[in-house]
């Protein structure tokens, strides 16, 4: 038997007056959806733990069969197993978005105006060789999404998601490492002046350690294969 679970995550969206206090997915014209759900075993599932941010990564950890309130540690750390990096034990990886802010300390875009990979890989270096020498390693993913890996004490940190905060005024990390994360992000601004991009910040989040998860086939007997778009479901 062959099994193809299909995840459109984030689909639903938020509900819209316009449409009638509907979300989007509830106004949509979906019959190709229809007919899959048809020929289809059809439920619901809580698939976010209490006390863990509903987020994809939470979300597609708990799908896919491993208990996230066992297995999750941080965002960062999966993304950066997408990019093929292997945190040591004495790293702790964050997400870099970048991101554009505005003069009155409202964030303005999470995404930094989607730059291209190429522009935006060109910034991330920058950053890189900026910090090297304190053992900060910046890497490049896609468009406005990266990792920044870090020493280990940079993790004790309370960091807001960039996409919570769209149109509202900025809050800055807390806790022990605030001060670097603050620090690095305070430096951010001055080296992506130098780039054409809209992007004029990193923003730091989502921080964690390197998971320690059996493998699926291990675990159920089973192999597996995944389709995606997102290097976050990749990196899981």
């Amino acid at each position: 038997m062959k099994y193809v679970v299909c995840v459109p995550d984030g689909c639903a969206d938020e509900p819209l007056a316009e449409l009638g206090g509907r979300t989007p997915l509830q106004a949509a014209h979906t019959p190709v959806l229809d007919r899959i759900a048809a020929r289809s075993t059809v439920g619901r599932a809580a698939v976010i733990p209490p006390g863990l941010p509903p987020g994809s990564d939470v979300g597609n950890m708990s799908i896919f069969g491993y208990d996230p309130a066992e297995y999750h540690t941080g965002r960062a750390p999966i993304e950066a197993a997408a990019l093929g990096l292997k945190l040591r034990p004495d790293q702790v990886a964050y997400r870099c978005n970048l991101s554009t802010i505005g003069d009155d300390g409202t964030m303005i875009d999470f995404a930094g105006g989607h730059p291209s990979t190429e522009r935006a890989a060109a910034a991330i270096e920058a950053m890189h060789k900026a910090f090297a020498d304190e053992g900060i390693e910046f890497h490049r993913g896609v468009q406005y999404r990266h990792i920044m890996v870090a020493p280990a004490d940079w993790a004790d940190a309370e960091c807001a998601p960039p996409h919570d905060l769209t149109g509202k005024p900025l809050v800055w990390p807390s806790g022990a490492a605030a001060s670097k994360l603050q620090r690095v992000m305070d430096a951010s601004r001055e080296i992506l002046a130098d780039f054409d991009i809209d992007a004029n910040t990193v923003w730091l989040w989502g921080q964690g350690f390197q998971p320690q998860m059996p493998s699926f086939e291990s675990t159920y007997g089973l192999k597996a294969g995944l389709v995606t778009a997102v290097d976050l479901v990749r990196g899981l």
